[in-house]
Parts: C-alpha cells; structure tokens; sequence
C-alpha cells in the first residue's frame, strides 16, 4: 500500500482544508464516488450515449466535496488508459471568486496545466490572459487551443509517436456556488458561456463541485443547465461507516514513522471518531 513519510510530510490528514492532490495517496474512503465520476465520463464519445464531457458534483456542506475533485477524481481521471483515447492531460484546478476570469487565469497559468505553453505566447501574465478569456468566447478558447496543441506535439515528440494524439485540460471548478454568490451576474453568464465552449469545442473535461443549496442559482443559467443535461450529474451523499472508517484508519496505516490510535477506556479513538462523524458536517 501506500507510504507517507511523516518526518517529511507532516499529518497525512489536512484539518479543516480539503485533502488536494499532494495528499491522493492517502485519500481513502471515497472509491465509490470516484468510480461512478469516472463512468459518467467514460460515456463522452460513446455514440449511444451522446455524453458531453460535463460533470456536476452535487452535495451538502461538509460532503466532501473538494476533496473527492481535488484528491480523487482528477488525479485518477488523468491516469494513463482512464479515458483510454486520451493522451495528454493537463489540470487546473479554479477556486471562483468576484473576478471569474482572474481565477481562471491563474489556474491555467500554473506548471500543471498550460504555463509552460502560455509563458511563452502573448498571454504569458494573468491579466492579459483573464482580459482574453472574458471576451467573446469563440475567440476566448483560440489561445488555449494553441498551448493544448503545442504541448500534444511536445508529447509526440518526446514519445515518438508518428502524429500527435488527443490531449485536453481536466478543469475542475471548486466550490462552484462561489460563480453566483461572488460575481456579478453578466460576469458569471460570460463564464458559463466560456464553459460551454471550452466542453462543446472538445478543448476540456469539466467538472464542477457545488452545494446542493446553490442549485437554483445553477439552473438559472441555460448554458449550465444544458451541459448538466449533455453530461453528468453525481450527487455525492455523505460517507458511509464503513467509508468512514477508511477515511480515519487507512492514513495513518500509511504512516511511516508509524502511528498509531490511542486506547481510552477500551474504546479506540478510531471508533469513537467514526461514531463521532457518522452522519455528520
């Protein structure tokens, strides 16, 4: 199984903040979930299916939301052979806020995603990258359409295939309520537009995680509502015991130097923790 050094890493565990991609082999508890994301997004291409590359991860606060995007799904989405005739991933993670663009900018400027392409093009500094992407959004993709193709031709030619393959952005959109709270509304129409280019162009995978309040505020958005309806939806319920207990005892199984949960009164404090949780925030 897994090992997490804790001399160099520190607790396997992240307190209040979500388990991110540093953390994914230590993300246990969630393999349901991350398997039912995973076929949803399976069915993109299929002709029976007539899937658009669109997820929506619908739950309650304290659900797990961010962690299962941040730690589960895309790190097991962009593994090789996942999406079978995609190559090439590149993943970008935006944390919404007042202005949408900025966001969106820098998570597609990070090494991760497309920065080693756009540092190199007229979009290399976040504000004229985020003055691009609020514009028409035809013309919006164009750039990020170059850097994708540049960095499949790299891959081609690192990998010594004959032509370049398929490769596309996973971008995931952490608590997405944040577009209808946090930004005006003209602003947050022009990003779902972008949205639905970014899907429909076949340029990204997108995957949105939401809490279930803010669904009303998603519906009133048409071009939200119709890639909801072209895709998926998962409606993420919270753990289970049994997940429960995965998600306590399984990290700190990983832990090396070990650790190891104390005895109080014959009760271990792993059990108590799951009783503790058990169908709570």
């Amino acid at each position: 199984g897994p090992v997490w050094d804790r001399a160099l890493n520190g607790s396997p565990f992240p307190g209040l903040s979500a388990f991110d991609a540093d953390r994914g082999t230590v993300f246990f508890g969630r393999d349901l979930a991350i398997a039912q994301s995973i076929e949803r997004l399976r069915q993109v291409g299929k002709p029976e299916a007539e899937r658009t590359p669109f997820l929506l991860i619908i739950g309650a606060s304290g659900s797990g939301k961010s962690s299962l995007l941040r730690a589960g799904l895309l790190p097991r989405l962009t593994l090789p052979g996942t999406i079978p005739e995609i190559d090439l991933w590149r993943t970008a993670v935006v944390m919404p806020g007042p202005d949408l663009f900025l966001a969106l900018a820098e998570a597609l400027l990070a090494d991760s995603a497309l920065g080693p392409e756009l540092s190199q093009s007229a979009f290399a500094e976040k504000t004229l990258l985020a003055k691009q992407l609020s514009g028409d959004p035809e013309l919006a993709a164009a750039p990020l359409r170059v850097a994708l193709n540049q960095a499949a031709e790299r891959r081609r030619a690192e990998a010594n295939f004959e032509t370049a393959r398929a490769s596309r952005i996973a971008l995931g959109i952490d608590q997405a309520e944040r577009i209808f709270t946090e930004a005006d509304p003209a602003t947050a129409a022009s990003f779902a537009r972008l949205m639905a280019v970014l899907v429909k162009s076949g340029l990204a995978y997108v995957v949105f995680a939401m809490r279930s309040d803010a669904y009303a505020r998603f519906q009133s958005f048409e071009e939200l509502v119709a890639l909801r309806e072209a895709g998926g939806t998962l409606d993420l319920v919270p753990p289970s015991a049994a997940e429960l207990e995965e998600i306590v005892t399984r990290p700190i199984e990983a832990c090396a130097p070990p650790l190891a949960f104390e005895q109080m009164g014959g009760l271990s404090l792993a059990k108590k923790l799951v009783a503790d949780t058990k169908g709570g925030d």
